[in-house]
Order: C-alpha cells, then structure tokens, then sequence
C-alpha cells in the first residue's frame, strides 16, 4: 500500500497532489481487495466495475455500493486474523453489528490522519475544555470502533469532563435528550470551553429537541 503511505504523508491536505495521491491510494486498495477476495470480485464483476475506471473524485460514484447491512450479516474480510491484524466493529444498535480486520499499518494511517487534521484545523489546545460526546460511552463490553475515536478526539485538548450522549441501560443503549440539554444548560453557566464530537446525525436529533423546548 505504497500509495496510501504517501497520502498520508502529504502535509498539505488540500493540494492536487493530495487528489491523484488520493486516488492512487483508491485504485490500490481496491485491486488489492478484488485480487485476494473472492467476495468482492464477484461484486465488482456483476456490477461490470473495474479498478482502472477510477481516474477522478467524480468516478468514485462508479465503485459498486455495498449497503452496511451486508457486513452485519456477512463476513468478508481480506485480511485473516493474524499478528497484526485486529478486528474493528460497528456499534451494533440494530440487533446485529458489523466486524472488520483491520492491520496495524492502517491504524498508524489513521493517527498520522487525526494529527495532520488536528494541526489544520487549529484543534490543538492547552487550554482544558468540556466535551459533550455525540455518541457511544466505552466500556468493556462496548467495542465499537465508533466510541473509540471519539474517545481519542478527546485528546486535542485536555478534558475537563466527558459527558455522552448515549449510554448503556439494562436493556441496552439509550438517550435520555433532557438530560443532554440539561447538561449543555450547565455549561452555558460556565467559562470554560465547550466542544460537540461525535456522530452529526445525533447533533441533529439534540438540535430539533432544542428547538421543541423553545
């Protein structure tokens, strides 16, 4: 995966050398998938796809949709669990959850990937902040991948307190939103900073209740 190494090396994140960088790295991951995957040749041949017709951003609309479902219910990943390989999984609120391998030359990707957004984006801070997660507490049950970013996004600034939006009841996963808004009441009474992270669609939700109780 050469030329995912590169992208993820560029330090300008928006340069058009990140562009053909970045579609090298598409073309590159999805012939390493078509050729070692049984799964995903079939895919890609009924749907009459082949990997040289990605050329532009544009053309990323012809790689064949795989709906998620399909992964709650089929397993079929590339990558066999080995020494340096590790499995990733998907919240799982529906009843089932999806489970990825990941390798570790991946996760390293990924960090170099926070780092260079969190520079960016000016997310770096000294400054301590409180965090209202959109999404999933952690938890030694709780393995999705999903509350473990967001967990990590929490690094950008040192943490006053962690407040998520959704936690584990008896009976599963739930949001009680009078006490999310509740909590944001509280930290509109406060100097300190406060930063949303998460999921935008539970943003969303915790707008239209704050627009209800207006």
């Amino acid at each position: 995966m050469k030329y995912r190494r590169k992208l993820f090396k560029e330090k300008d994140l928006f340069s058009q050398n990140v562009e053909e960088l970045f579609m090298s790295a598409i073309r590159e991951n999805a012939a390493f998938h078509y050729a070692r995957n049984e799964n995903y040749r079939r895919i890609f041949d009924a749907e009459g796809f082949s990997v040289p017709e990605l050329t532009s951003c544009d053309s990323l609309t012809k790689l064949p949709c795989i709906p998620t479902v399909f992964f709650k219910t089929n397993n079929i990943n590339t990558l066999k669990k080995s020494l340096g390989v590790f499995p990733v999984y998907s919240s799982g609120t529906s009843g089932n959850r999806s489970e990825i391998n990941c390798e570790l030359s991946a996760l390293f990707c990924a960090l170099r990937m926070g780092i260079r957004v969190g520079q960016y984006r000016d997310l770096f801070s000294i400054k301590p902040v409180r965090y209202l997660i959109l999404g999933y507490k952690p938890d030694k049950v709780n393995k999705a991948v999903a509350s473990r970013t967001a967990l990590a996004a929490t690094l950008f600034a040192p943490a006053l307190s962690r407040d998520y939006v959704v936690k584990r009841e008896e009976d599963g996963w739930d949001c009680e939103w009078s006490e999310v808004i509740e909590c944001l009441e509280k930290f509109s009474g406060r100097k300190d900073p406060v930063r949303l992270i998460g999921f935008p669609s539970y943003g969303w939700f915790l707008m239209k209740k704050m627009e209800e109780k207006l």
